[in-house]
């Protein structure tokens, strides 16, 4: 039979489609990002961080909520499908507030979260910073995922 017609990109797809900053938010159409993920007078929540700065990996503070493949990250405070140990009460200086991309544990891949997939214990949020393990010479690296700070 005939395909059904196409329909244009929502704010409510799951999918980060028309115009949008993050998966369903931002953009020209949709809510702000920040209103549908945080309160912009929480310090642990910088809107301004959209671009990969150096540091980024280790110390994100931005507003992302989503890992890769579009997964919803679990909040921090929830155990809830995933059981963890990265509490904020435990680890004050990480920023675990909400369901945002942190990196509590410095790994060297960046920020991560715990996701809402009962079968994806967690996954990194891909903020769009070099990686040492991403396949390309980029940062600062001398070459393919090596030299510059991959050496430390």
């Amino acid at each position: 039979g005939p395909c059904p017609p196409c329909s244009a990109g929502t704010c409510s797809d799951g999918l980060l489609n028309q115009d949008e900053d993050d998966i369903d938010c931002g953009g020209s159409n949709c809510p702000s990002c920040c209103e549908s993920e945080c309160d912009p007078a929480d310090a642990s929540c910088d809107t301004t961080l959209t671009t990969c700065t150096v540091g980024f990996e280790k110390r994100y503070r931005g507003c992302r909520s989503h890992a890769a493949r579009n997964l919803t990250c679990q909040r921090w405070d929830s155990q809830l499908p995933h059981d963890h140990i990265h509490l904020s009460f435990l680890q004050p200086e990480e920023g675990l507030q909400s369901n945002f991309c942190r990196n509590p544990n410095d790994s060297p891949g960046g920020p991560w979260c715990f996701t809402t997939n009962p079968y994806v214990e967690w996954a990194y949020c891909d903020l769009g910073c070099p990686r040492c393990d991403d396949g390309v010479q980029n940062g600062d690296e001398e070459g393919v995922d090596c030299g510059g700070s991959c050496e430390e």
